[in-house]
Parts: C-alpha cells; sequence; structure tokens
C-alpha cells in the first residue's frame, strides 16, 4: 500500500475492477503517489507515528487536519496497569527498562522504546516515581492526544476528508499503537477517542 504497483501489475487490477464492475473508488497507493496510469492517489500518508502536542493535530501541516490520512496517529500508548501487571514480571516493572522496550516496537526499528513519550509526559504530568505513577499519566496523555487527533480532523471536516488511526489493536501486549490492547483492554486513547466521536461534542 505504500507504493503504487508496477505499470503492468495496475492495468491488470484495473482490468478486473471494469470486469467485475466494482462500484468503488481505488487508488493505487494509499501513500500519496503519482501512478502513470491513474495519476495522483489525492491522499496522504504522512504520519505521524510517535506522540505529538495536542495543538499539532488543528494544523493544517504534516499529518495535520487537512486532506485523507490513510495511516497515522499519537504512537506510544503504555498499557494499563492491569495489563502491564500480566505483561511485565514485578522486577522489571520500575524504572522502565529493556523488557519495557520489549514491549514496544520493533527492536530494530525507530519506534523501539519510550523515548520519544517519555521527556513530553514528564513535562507535561511531572516526572512519575513509579511504573503505577507513569502508567497512569500515560492514560491522561494518550486520552489528550488521541482526542485532539480525531477533534482536529472533525473541526475540518470541510477540509480534511478522513483519517484512519493507526493502530486498532495489537497481536501481543505492547505499548505503542492501539485503541485497546491485548487484553481487550481499554485506556486513554479508547476513551479519548470515544469523547471526541460523540454524536453531539462541542467543538472549540
Amino acid at each position: 500500500s505504500d507504493e503504487s504497483p508496477p505499470t503492468d501489475v495496475e492495468k491488470m487490477f484495473l482490468t478486473v475492477f471494469k470486469e467485475e464492475q466494482w462500484p468503488n473508488p481505488t487508488l493505487a497507493s494509499a501513500a500519496k503517489t503519482n501512478s502513470t496510469i491513474t495519476g495522483p492517489t489525492g491522499v496522504k500518508m504522512s504520519g505521524p507515528y510517535s506522540w505529538e502536542p495536542p495543538n499539532y493535530w488543528y494544523e493544517m501541516k504534516y499529518g495535520g487536519a487537512f486532506g485523507f490520512l490513510t495511516e497515522g496517529g499519537p504512537g506510544e500508548n503504555p498499557l494499563t496497569f492491569d495489563s502491564f501487571n500480566a505483561t511485565v514480571p514485578p522486577q522489571d516493572d520500575w524504572p522502565i527498562d529493556s523488557v519495557w522496550d520489549y514491549h514496544c516496537g520493533n527492536p530494530n526499528g525507530l519506534f523501539n522504546n519510550l523515548r520519544f513519550f517519555t521527556p513530553p509526559l514528564d513535562s507535561r504530568y511531572g516526572e512519575s516515581s513509579s511504573a503505577q505513577e507513569y502508567l497512569m499519566k500515560s492514560q491522561a496523555a494518550t486520552y489528550e492526544s488521541h482526542r485532539a487527533l480525531f477533534e482536529g480532523y472533525s473541526s475540518n471536516k470541510y477540509i480534511s476528508t478522513g483519517i484512519i488511526q493507526w493502530m486498532l489493536n495489537n497481536a501481543w501486549p505492547e505499548m505503542i499503537w492501539h485503541l485497546y490492547d491485548y487484553y481487550l483492554n481499554t485506556g486513554g486513547s479508547y476513551y479519548g477517542s470515544k469523547k471526541a466521536m460523540e454524536p453531539i461534542h462541542v467543538m472549540y
């Protein structure tokens, strides 16, 4: 989905769509690309995939509230305390260590720990002295960031045509990218999203 298919492959796709009388619009890619056959996709896949301050989502640049963002979100999403206790052994619960990192993203990738999340969390809510305190503050921060994401897009609804939040859930206990976790527990991100998308909502 990140790149347009080769021209011959796209031609085959389009032929099948025509033969099957596919009724919906199609895109060559979920990213901002140009196809030699169908032209620009008209969407963006610019992220972010990590925490940003709430005002980021209201701005008309990057992943903010304009156009159709096919993939993006506030990223880091530490587990609730109950899920954390079911995942991390007591000897590794504090301070944050490699066991926490193991439950972040790809160990060889950019999002392999909480380094983009902890400094702003400490700055906004104060430094934590235990896992329970850190995780409690994290729920407030993820509530705030996910609510801002959906409110930003809703407030610009005639300029922003949609967003697909990255992502819904995890296949195992992770500290990043979910609205509900491996144990089906919901935390700040879920409730912030729910609040932002309530049927009658005061927008400011």
